[in-house]
C-alpha cells in the first residue's frame, strides 16, 4: 500500500487550501492509500472534514502561535524523523513556503516530493519566503502542481533554476446532487469570500450602488467574515443601500445561500483558483466576475456560462450585473445550463 504524507500549515484553518486538500488526502484514502495529514500546529480539530481512515499527526500541537524562522532547524529536525520512520513515498507539500523546511529536511531521503501552489505567482500577497520556498521547489521538488495554466507559464518564466515537472491541475470540488435550479425569481446576487482587500467587496458595493441606480428590488448578498467588515457595513449605511445589500457570516453550511441564489458575482483583485466559482457554476449559477490574475479565464467561457469583466472595472462590473438582471428567461436557462 503506497504510503502519502500531506504536510500542511495549520489543519484548523478554514481557507480554500485546506479545503481542497482535505477532499483530495480523503479521494486517496477511499482508494486504499495510506495517508497522514502533518499539521504543522495544531490540527487537533479539523476544519473541513476527512476521511476517517486519514490519520493526522502535529510537529507542535499546541494552541499558541510558533515562530517557525526561529526553530527552523527544529523544524526540519522534526519534519525529516517523520518522513525517514513513517517510510512515506510521496509527501504532498500544501504551501510552497514550506519547502523552506522541506529541501533541508528530505535531503538524501528516497521520497517523491510534490509542491502543491495555492496561490498566483504573481500575487500582491506573495511574501520573500514564498519567494524562496518556489526557488527551493523549483530546485528540489519532483512535480509542482500549478492551479492553472497560466500559473503555470508564470513559473516557467518567472523563474531560472527549474529541475521540476511544472504540471497545473485544477482544483476540485466535491460532488454534490443539486436538486434545485437556480431562478431570476430570487432577485439575489450572491458572492462569496473573506472580507479583506484582495476580494474586492469594496469594488462590490461601488457597482452594486450603480445596480441600484437603475434596478429597484433585487438584493445583493455577501457571505463571508473579516478585518474589512466595518468599513464595509459603514459604506453601506452611508450610501443607504441597507435594503438593498445582507451581510451574513462565514458557514460550513453555505449551500442554502447558493441555491437560493440567481447570480453570482466575482470582484476580486487577484485569486490562485477561485473555489467560490466552481461552487456556483456547480449550482447552475450565472456568474459575472473580474479578469482578474487568475483562474477566472479558466473557469468562464465570456457569454457562455458567464460574463468576464475587466479587473478593477466598476462601472463594467454594474453593467455585467444588470444584464444578467435583465436577461430573457431563455438566454438565462441556457447560461445556467452551461454552468
Amino acid at each position: 500500500m503506497k504510503k502519502i504524507l500531506f504536510c500542511i500549515t495549520n489543519l484548523n484553518s478554514t481557507g480554500g487550501t485546506e479545503c481542497v486538500s482535505s477532499i483530495i488526502a480523503s479521494k486517496f484514502a477511499s482508494l486504499g492509500f495510506d495517508v497522514t495529514f502533518l499539521s504543522l500546529v495544531q490540527g487537533d480539530h479539523p476544519y473541513f472534514k476527512l476521511d476517517e481512515k486519514v490519520k493526522v499527526i502535529s510537529l507542535f500541537p499546541l494552541k499558541k502561535r510558533v515562530s517557525f524562522t526561529r526553530h527552523f532547524l527544529t523544524v526540519a529536525w522534526k519534519l525529516r524523523r517523520i518522513v525517514r520512520n513513517g517510510e512515506f513515498e510521496t509527501l504532498v507539500v500544501v504551501d510552497t513556503t514550506l519547502f523552506r523546511y522541506v529541501a533541508t529536511a528530505c535531503m538524501g531521503l528516497n521520497v517523491k516530493k510534490i509542491a502543491w501552489e495555492h496561490f498566483n505567482f504573481n500575487s500582491r500577497s506573495s511574501t520573500k519566503r514564498r519567494g524562496l520556498g518556489r526557488k527551493l521547489a523549483a530546485k528540489y521538488s519532483d512535480v509542482v502542481v500549478t492551479l492553472t495554466h497560466t500559473d503555470a507559464d508564470y513559473w516557467r518564466k518567472g523563474l531560472k533554476e527549474i529541475n521540476s515537472s511544472i504540471f497545473p491541475i485544477p482544483n476540485p470540488v466535491e460532488k454534490k446532487l443539486v436538486q434545485s435550479k437556480p431562478s431570476k425569481k430570487n432577485k439575489t446576487v450572491l458572492s462569496v469570500g473573506r472580507l479583506e482587500d484582495q476580494k474586492g467587496f469594496d469594488l462590490l458595493l461601488k457597482a452594486w450602488k450603480l445596480v441600484c441606480n437603475v434596478n429597484n428590488d433585487w438584493v445583493l448578498k455577501i457571505v463571508g467574515s473579516g478585518s474589512q467588515e466595518n468599513i464595509l457595513k459603514k459604506y453601506v449605511e452611508d450610501n443607504q443601500l441597507n435594503k438593498r445589500v445582507v451581510f451574513e457570516p462565514a458557514t460550513k453550511t453555505i449551500d442554502d445561500h447558493y441555491s437560493s441564489a440567481s447570480i453570482y458575482c466575482l470582484s476580486s483583485r487577484y485569486e490562485g483558483f477561485p473555489m467560490v466559482l466552481l461552487e456556483a457554476q456547480q449550482f447552475g449559477l450565472p456568474v459575472v466576475a473580474f479578469d482578474c490574475p487568475t483562474g477566472p479565464s479558466e473557469m468562464i467561457s465570456n457569454g457562455q456560462n458567464g460574463l468576464l469583466i475587466e479587473p478593477d472595472n466598476v462601472f463594467e462590473l454594474s453593467k455585467g450585473i444588470l444584464h444578467l438582471i435583465h436577461m430573457d428567461d431563455y438566454d438565462y436557462s441556457e447560461m445556467s445550463i452551461s454552468a
